[in-house]
């Protein structure tokens, strides 16, 4: 919305340390020299007492006296070309500040009792006198009941989980080593031997706690920067009540209340229509180009931006219940199946590391003695990391949801990204996937028309937001004069009507014809007709020379004539060219494909290109798509721009490299790690340092390439 009211902020601000607290999303920051403009630009504010940037500059935190600082903050935000979106501060937020609160109090522990038994330990290493050694091992024994009581619950916590449920996962070793050690080095210590392992235990907890919880951060740094709005382009409603409207923010709307949305705006709700009609682009569901028309009673969605006349909206659901809001939900869905299927994947890993562990002792045990075998076993256990399958993979799945619609991509299954990875031939439809849904208007016949003439076509055609509108928008002068229309009515696919100055207008589609044209009328009189021009969308031959650079094999399917399709043909890159075919019926597309023996993806939007995307391996929806289409393809594009095409391969190749390079890293750290801690050339406390860096560079290869996108 242009304007931000201040009182719709009010459900997203809270107290903290004293002032008043508000948390925002920045979408478009891409690097330091972007945090460092918007400090700029806000750090003049007098009654902004303090902001802090958080997760790479995503997100914003700021703190005021005055609630007002935060709406003039966010349009100053606007000015840049920034975003600012409010962050609800619901109970899993309040719930997330605690556990991150106690997680630091729980590392604060270990560390302080970690560094008290190394100073003790030392002076055991460099020769203390024996009644010092028992009284410095009896103090280790006090110190590191704390770190094992208290810091280690979510260790403990897991290792139950895993003994009750009979299943493995990353906590049931390291539970029974700590156990073991701890029980082996409090029978040495009133035994007086000399196997006791205090001060490895408490340094392996407060370093395991540590690598979790950077870890944890690092994963959530890496989810925000690609955080998705749940209604795009909406944060707060026009509500009508019985003194008037009122500001709220969408969370604050109800069941029932009449909501009141504006030409150019996005309905902030799922609702139905009380208007008469209201016109609405909805390509952010359905990929339709084209402005569809809702009549009184008809339902209406959140997400689509109104092209017409302002409407009124009964509020049906709001948030996570519309139905965008549960598109974009699904992504917390492709995570918790993604996290499931890891968990089986990690629960073979820590069996076979817990058999390798178990071999190790027992060899170790047989040749070396009791010490050496529990740190070798206790070694393995802590160096070997599943970090590829356990985190890395299932954190770019759930992503994958993101950053499909980042890129003008709406998924049907996040899988189809991996099939589309493979992928060698593809075969585009000419019209709408190569030309324009609707091309240029001929200028020399809108001159034909006289000039009151041309200002009230002007008029009429400008009451809508719709490709052909945006082609007379290039048309229009500023000495023209904007004519008022009463009773205009939008006729999908058939034209525009209205009254102008007492007389009935009609603009009326000829599309289908040969010679493509507008008929102009007044009053039932035909007036003349305006050409539409067929033209190719833009940067189409360095569309076609990428996907040939990348591997491609392009082919392509029309129905028109061979005079009209050969040439088009011929601007593909000899090394990736594919197929032809010209005049082709719905059967012959079919044949066409079905022909193919490698994995295709079908790129169309007509019905004579249902059955070629339904014999491909995958199928891509151009937007304006037919409900039909929409129904059979794997995929949409929200946007008609041909590198919004290349884009979708891009992705998918990414992503799966991504994938390759994780399992690659992880099988060659676990092997040569495993071994050198089996050999004796790890030792714990070496383990506990090197699994996290491991795990790191893991995020960082994931973080790197996501970044890119």
């Amino acid at each position: 919305m242009s304007s931000l009211a201040a009182e719709s902020l009010q459900p997203f601000v809270h107290k903290s340390e004293g002032l008043l607290r508000i948390d925002l999303y920045l979408k478009g920051v891409k690097c330091g020299h972007c945090v460092h403009k918007i400090s700029k630009e806000i750090e003049g504010l007098s009654d902004l007492s303090q902001f802090e940037f958080e997760a790479g500059g995503h997100r914003l935190s700021l703190w005021s006296q005055q609630p007002q600082v935060f709406s003039e903050t966010m349009n100053r935000i606007g000015s840049l070309g920034f975003e600012a979106v409010p962050m609800s501060d619901f109970d899993d937020q309040r719930q997330a500040r605690r556990a991150y609160k106690s997680d630091l109090k729980k590392m604060a522990v270990a560390a302080v009792c970690a560094g008290n038994i190394m100073l003790f330990s030392t002076a055991v290493y460099l020769g203390a006198e024996a009644e010092f050694v028992r009284f410095f091992h009896k103090l280790s024994f006090f110190l590191v009941l704390p770190p094992l009581l208290y810091s280690a619950q979510s260790i403990w916590y897991g290792f139950w989980q895993s003994v009750r449920s009979f299943r493995f996962n990353l906590d049931l070793p390291i539970g029974i080593a700590l156990l073991f050690g701890f029980a082996l080095s409090t029978f040495s210590l009133f035994h007086d031997q000399k196997t006791i392992y205090f001060d490895s235990l408490a340094v392996v907890v407060y370093l395991v706690l540590t690598s979790r919880f950077v870890l944890k951060r690092y994963v959530a740094n890496i989810q925000m920067s690609h955080w998705v709005q749940i209604i795009p382009g909406a944060i707060q409603a026009r509500v009508l009540h019985s003194k008037g409207e009122k500001i709220k923010a969408l969370n604050e709307v109800l069941k029932g209340e009449t909501v009141k949305v504006l030409r150019g705006e996005v309905l902030p709700v799922d609702g139905e229509l009380l208007s008469e009609q209201g016109i609405l682009d909805e390509a952010v569901l359905t990929g339709e180009a084209s402005p569809v028309v809702r009549e009184r009673g008809d339902k209406v969605w959140a997400g689509s931006r109104l092209c017409g006349q302002e409407v009124l909206v009964e509020t049906l659901e709001i948030g996570e219940r519309t139905r965008v809001g549960r598109y974009i939900s699904k992504s917390q869905d492709n995570q918790r199946k993604a996290e499931e299927d890891s968990y089986r994947w990690v629960g073979y890993f820590t069996g076979f590391v817990v058999l390798v562990s178990v071999f190790t002792f027992g060899i170790s045990f047989f040749w070396l003695g009791l010490e050496a075998a529990y740190q070798r076993a206790f070694a393995i256990i802590l160096v070997a990391c599943p970090c590829a399958i356990s985190f890395g993979i299932p954190l770019i799945k759930s992503l994958s949801g993101h950053l499909a619609l980042n890129n003008g991509l709406v998924l049907k299954d996040t899988s189809v990204l991996k099939r589309i990875g493979q992928i060698k031939d593809v075969f585009l439809d000419k019209t709408g996937t190569l030309t324009e849904p609707v091309a240029g208007v001929v200028e020399d016949d809108f001159l034909s028309f006289t000039n009151e003439e041309r200002e009230k076509i002007l008029s009429l055609e400008l009451c809508i937001d719709h490709p052909i509108s945006n082609g007379f928008k290039k048309l229009k002068s500023n000495e023209m004069k904007a004519w008022s229309v009463t009773e205009f009515k939008y006729h999908p696919g058939q034209g525009l009507s209205g009254t102008i100055a007492g007389e009935e207008w009609a603009i009326e589609n000829n599309l289908l014809s040969e010679n493509k044209s507008l008929v102009v009328r007044k009053n039932n009189q035909t007036l003349g007709t305006i050409g539409i021009e067929t033209t190719y969308k833009d940067n189409i031959v360095e569309f076609f020379t990428r996907m040939v650079d990348q591997g491609y094999r392009l082919s392509i399917l029309s129905g028109d004539r061979e005079d009209q399709v050969r040439p088009l043909f011929l601007s593909i890159p000899e090394a990736g060219r594919g197929d032809v075919l010209w005049a082709a019926t719905p059967e012959s597309k079919e044949q066409f494909v079905r022909r193919q023996f490698s994995q295709s993806l079908m790129v169309g939007d007509g019905v004579n290109d249902i059955a070629a995307m339904q014999a491909a391996s995958i199928s891509l929806c151009m937007p304006g798509a037919l409900e039909n289409n929409l129904s059979v393809a794997d995929a949409t594009l929200s946007r008609g721009d041909l590198f919004s095409i290349f884009n979708v391969f891009r992705l998918a190749k990414k992503i799966t490299r991504t994938e390759q390079r994780l399992l690659g890293f992880t099988f060659t750290y676990n092997l040569f790690c495993v071994a050198a801690a089996a050999t004796g050339w790890i030792t714990p406390v070496v383990a506990a340092i090197i699994m996290p860096v491991s795990s790191m560079i893991v995020l960082s290869i994931v973080s790197l390439s996501l970044r890119r996108l």
